[in-house]
């Protein structure tokens, strides 16, 4: 994923989408609660981050302790 594909990701999730993608063989799934939280769930064992906004989450979200905004072109995303 180039860094187009990625800010047009960034604003699918700001929009509400729900979005799965896998990371090193494990799959992982952002989503949103009603009161606008943002979540990021790795699906093996239930494991989540909670940030107040997208922008929060993309910015601080940490996979195997590496920032998400810097691991994209590793991610295999399932949109």
């Amino acid at each position: 994923m180039n860094d187009q594909q990625f800010a047009q990701l960034q604003q699918l999730v700001k929009i509400g989408e729900e979005i799965n993608f896998d990371y090193n063989d494990e799959e992982y799934w952002i989503s949103h609660t009603p009161d606008g939280l943002c979540h990021l769930t790795r699906v093996t064992d239930s494991f989540t981050q909670t940030f107040n906004n997208v922008d929060s989450l993309f910015n601080n979200a940490k996979l195997k302790n590496k920032n998400l905004n810097l691991l994209y072109p590793y991610i295999q995303w399932m949109y």
